[in-house]
């Protein structure tokens, strides 16, 4: 699924092809790897080399930037990418990913670097000009894991890509201490949502929630045709699609389950209603609420 055709389109490449979009997309980062007039962060909790930053965010993404302009790669994949060229991880092909990719001018990175403070990545590869430096201090800090946020300890931005849509990012940081869908995003939009994240804990797993204005419910089965039909077990991606009233699809970072209150991380949403009907109707099965006691 692209801007120019908001449905979904099986590829004819495979995930790790290198004709494939993710590394069609990355391509010209590591085509630029020694050019010292980009920025480049590349973070995630779970590192290329194995190595698992339990302190920073359930985050994982690319931000690369010129004079110019950049993307915010915003993904579900561990252990990628890295950082010199492109390999698909094997872990990534057990389950199901998500990943969504946005162009913005260079005027929105201030923004973009004001929710990664929130996100508290964990940086694994980066370069950061001297220009840019001076101009978003705050880079500097994000790349070495300093984390200077103040309460309400959330934060909600709106960001206008290169093309002209408006995207909302919702960043919460550990210290919040909340859920990001049931306390943020659902109260936010003012619409239920059904939701799809990694639910693999058992009584780990935050259930559906009812008792509040807006519910949130968990996805159990996911259908987007007659040939790819599974559960939510297969499933490590996190998106969340609301239910009619706002016509919104958020794809992002956290999970819900209740370790997950004390991680750091977001969602980006857009409110297109092409891409919401194409995430709604994928949306076979969910999870009823607990039934509360008498």
């Amino acid at each position: 699924m692209d801007a120019r055709r908001p449905v979904w389109r099986e590829s004819k490449n495979r995930i790790d092809d290198l004709n494939g979009s993710l590394a069609l997309t990355l391509q010209p980062i590591y085509d630029r790897i020694d050019n010292t007039d980009t920025m480049l962060l590349m973070y995630n909790d779970a590192y290329p080399n194995n190595t698992v930053n339990w302190n920073a965010g359930h985050c994982k993404g690319v931000v690369a930037f010129d004079s110019s302009f950049g993307i915010w790669l915003i993904h579900s994949i561990p252990k990628f990418p890295l950082p010199t060229t492109f390999l698909y991880p094997n872990t990534g092909k057990v389950y199901g990913q998500t990943a969504l990719c946005i162009s913005f001018d260079q005027n929105a990175l201030p923004l973009i670097a004001k929710q990664l403070e929130y996100n508290a990545p964990g940086v694994y590869a980066s370069r950061l000009p001297v220009v840019l430096a001076q101009k978003i201090p705050s880079l500097a800090n994000i790349i070495s894991g300093v984390q200077t946020v103040q309460p309400p300890y959330y934060s909600i931005t709106k960001l206008k890509s290169l093309g002209g849509r408006t995207f909302v990012h919702f960043a919460k940081h550990k210290k919040w201490k909340k859920e990001l869908y049931v306390d943020l995003v659902a109260p936010t939009l003012k619409s239920e949502l059904f939701v799809e994240t990694w639910r693999h804990g058992g009584t780990e797993n935050l259930p559906s929630n009812c008792s509040e204005s807006f519910t949130v419910e968990n996805i159990n089965r996911i259908r987007f045709s007659d040939d790819v039909d599974f559960y939510f077990a297969s499933d490590h991606s996190k998106w969340a699609v609301s239910q009619m009233k706002k016509k919104t699809v958020c794809i992002g970072d956290i999970n819900r389950q209740k370790s997950q209150l004390n991680r750091s991380g977001g969602t980006m949403c857009i409110s297109i209603k092409n891409i919401w009907k194409a995430f709604y109707t994928a949306v076979a099965a969910v999870e009823l609420c607990p039934i509360p006691p008498y």
